[in-house]
This record gives C-alpha cells, structure tokens and sequence, in this order.
C-alpha cells in the first residue's frame, strides 16, 4: 500500500471512530476559542502618474492633452493597507443547540506602503510608511445549522469597537523631517495640443513646507460572520472562521496638509475653460531644501517632487483557522 493509501486509510479510520459519530452538547455551555489567519483590507489609493485628461472643444473634438509628467511605471504600485497576520480569542456561550452568543479580542499586524515618491529628473522612489495594528473586541451572535452533526455550518453578525495603534517607519520619520525643513513652490503643466505638456513656475514666492501627518484613529465597526466546525471529540471542535468588517474609521497619511504633495492629473475628459481644464497641476519644486539624496552625498537635493499618500479604509476580510474547547 501506497503512503498515500495509508494516510487516507488512517484518516478514514480516525474519522470514524465512535467518539467523533455526534457533535458535541453545546447547549447551556461556554465554549473557549483560539484561532489565527490573515486579514486583508480592500482599500487603495490609486497612482495618478499615468493620467490624462483630454480637453474638449465645443465639437467634440480634443483640443488639447494634459499629461501627468511622472514616470508612467509608478501606477504598477498603490498605497494600501498590506495583508497580515491575525489572532483571535473568543469566548461563547450557547443559548440553545443553534443560538450562540460570542464575545473576541483579536490582534492585527498590518504594514502601511508603499509611499510612492518621484523626483522628475530622478524617477520613482518607493518606502514603507510603517506597521498599523488593530485590536478588534467583537460582540457576535452566531446561528448554528447542524447542531446534531460533526460538520456544522454557521452564520452570523454583530458589532464591536477597533483599537489602533501606528509606528511610522524610519524612512518615513526622516521623510517627514526633510519636508518640514524644505521651502517650496508649486509648479504647474499646461495642456497642449501636440499631447504632450509644459511645465512652468505658478508661485513665484517660496512656501514654507510642513511634514508629515498622520490619523489612526480608533474606529466603531460591524460585521458578519460565516464558518464551520468540526467536532473532534466530546468537547473539542475544528473551527474555520472567515469574517467582513466595516469600519467607521481610517487611516491618512498627509504632506504639507494635503493627501498628495505635488497635484496630480485627473484621468478624464474636461471641457474647454471649465475648472477641471484650467486647474493647476504638477510638482512641489523644493528649493532650498528636498526630499531626498538622489546623489549619494548624504545631503538632501531640491528638485521637482511628488509624495504620494491619501485616506485608506480599515474595512477587510478575515480567514482564520483554529480550535475550540466546550465546557
């Protein structure tokens, strides 16, 4: 007999054992819970170094062309809240054989990046912004399907209250440091018809710049739940937990007050003279002063510079596996 055959002659023996043939009494029980997984949000904030925006005249026809002058390459990457790990502890009490009642606390890593940043005669710089934790505390009441079987299908739904904490990371900290040191002015392209754009001085007076900003605020949520578990014995179960979140809070990171430094090109159409066709776009041109060393002289360059951050949403999907004791 193959190992194979005899891994799957072994598990066919073990499940079927009597103590595993019915699901375990939970009514009237508390139940301990312990399980990890991932968490992934689905929020994002999209590069705008590839736009274009076409100016249209009173026939219809495309007057002009607004490029965005940033290397069109950086639209590959987005700013995010990355995937990461998560830990949760629950504790249940059934009210009946299909009613539960669930409060958790769980723990979340999640990295913050990448922060796209470009000099125009440079090109594309890329950082970690730094590492987000969250503390979900979850109040849930969950609907079991088949109470009397070992496989047990669940459903359910509920509210709770986010924790957050952030630790910028040192490339950020020293971003940050160069901005607040910098002066700027704020540069502009013009639409042209040949499709291509000119990139002229708007300010002439130079602005004193500010650093980096940050909002992690603490955050109210809901959300449904849905599973199963397996019961392995009298008081012990497989659990499979997969979990939507929605948040009323979220993470922003700022430059100089706004969510991106420099102003990046609408992707679109305009009409000739409408705002959107004669709005000011381009780089933050630092001088004196800059973001970074482009040279290696371990002295920070002026230049004309984008610095890309924005708004990211905490809302997310959780998968976890792990295991529960009924007593």
């Amino acid at each position: 007999m193959s190992p194979a055959a005899r891994a799957v002659a072994v598990l066919f023996l073990l499940l079927s054992t009597p103590w595993q043939v019915t699901a375990e009494e939970v009514e009237k029980r508390f139940r301990f819970g312990l399980s990890v997984g991932g968490f992934n949000t689905r929020d994002e904030v999209r590069s705008s170094s590839a736009n274009t925006l076409f100016v249209i005249d009173e026939d219809g026809e495309i007057a002009a062309r607004l490029l965005d002058p940033r290397d069109d390459a950086a639209a590959n990457a987005n700013f995010e809240i990355q995937s990461g790990t998560i830990g949760t502890l629950s504790l249940q009490y059934a009210v009946t054989r299909t009613v539960v009642l669930e409060g958790s606390v769980g723990y979340n890593e999640n990295d913050v990046g990448e922060i796209e940043i470009q000099e125009l005669g440079a090109g594309i710089f890329r950082m970690p912004a730094g590492e987000l934790t969250r503390v979900p505390v979850q109040f849930t009441t969950l609907l079991r399907f088949r109470p009397h079987a070992r496989f047990n299908p669940y459903f359910g739904g509920g509210f709770g209250y986010e924790f957050i904490g952030f630790e910028p990371s040192a490339e950020l900290d020293q971003l940050s440091l160069n901005l607040d040191a910098a002066t700027g002015r704020q540069g502009i392209v013009i639409a042209d018809s040949r499709g291509s754009g000119v990139f002229i001085f708007v300010r002439n007076e130079p602005i004193q710049l500010e650093g980096a900003t940050v909002d992690a605020n603490d955050a109210w949520e809901w959300h449904i739940a849905g599973g199963a578990e397996y019961s392995v014995g009298a008081s012990w179960s497989l659990i499979f937990d997969l979990r939507y979140t929605s948040s009323s809070g979220s993470f922003r990171l700022q430059f100089n007050g706004e969510d991106e430094l420099g102003i990046g090109v609408p992707q679109g159409r305009a009409d000739v003279g409408s705002d959107l066709a004669t709005g000011d776009y381009g780089p933050m041109v630092l001088f004196p002063g800059g973001l970074l060393d482009l040279d290696g002289d371990g002295e920070v360059d002026s230049g004309f510079y984008y610095a890309r951050g924005g708004e990211l949403n905490y809302d997310g999907i959780s998968a976890q596996i792990g295991v529960r004791y009924t007593f």
